[in-house]
């Protein structure tokens, strides 16, 4: 049930970024598609924190096509053993969000660039490798993934009605 609850939300976001707009009368606002393109994901880092029974999803999101650079973070208890937070968090600049869940045994990022007309959507999953760290008197782990990697979105292009 766990489960189910877990991924339905992938795959409701799955078939959005799929779906076909539907062409709507002029008195409402119409969706187009335009081009997709990549997140810039850099200096990602998903673990616990020295002496303490927090962990920390930090990382900073770039696109060089809109000028996008923003400083994600996020923490909580190590439950499970890296940190997770539900979509939408707020990064540091307004209209920028992300989220960080499971299923199953795998994690996946979801990151939401949304400026005037335009919101840029995009979701990767970063598997399910989890090392731990060894340290005097301690331990913690973390999401063993890159800490540079695309995360490719779909864009949609609000058209105010004429």
């Amino acid at each position: 049930m766990q489960l189910i609850a877990t991924v339905l939300p992938f795959l409701s976001l799955a078939s959005t970024l799929m779906a076909s707009p539907v062409a709507s009368p002029s008195t409402t606002a119409a969706t187009n598609p335009a081009p997709a393109g990549n997140f810039q994901i850099t200096s990602f880092s998903d673990g616990g924190i020295r002496y303490s029974e927090h962990a920390v999803i930090t990382f900073i999101v770039s696109n060089p096509a809109t000028g996008l650079y923003a400083n994600c973070t996020a923490s909580n208890q190590a439950q499970p053993p890296v940190a997770t937070t539900p979509f939408p968090t707020a990064c540091n600049v307004t209209g920028v969000d992300f989220g960080l869940s499971t299923a199953g045994a795998n994690f996946y990022l979801i990151i939401s660039h949304t400026y005037g007309e335009t919101n840029d959507l995009g979701a990767t999953g970063l598997g399910s490798i989890i090392n731990t760290k060894s340290l005097p008197g301690q331990q913690y782990n973390y999401l063993d993934v890159p800490s540079s990697f695309l995360v490719p979105f779909s864009r949609a292009v609000t058209v105010p009605p004429v």
